[in-house]
């Protein structure tokens, strides 16, 4: 099963949930409480070591 997560480059927060729509959820909070919407990282797929 894939992970998705992003990374703020601003604050360094990151988030690795097991589908997209969560991960957008958190990036959207995270970009509303803080304004670094333009610091995101793109979506990567993560391998879970299966």
């Amino acid at each position: 099963m894939a992970r998705y997560h992003f990374v703020c480059h601003d604050c360094e927060a990151e988030a690795i949930v097991a589908d997209r729509e969560s991960a957008a959820g958190r990036r959207d909070d995270h970009v509303a409480r803080t304004g670094h919407e333009a610091s995101f990282a793109a979506f990567v797929a993560a391998s879970d070591g299966v």
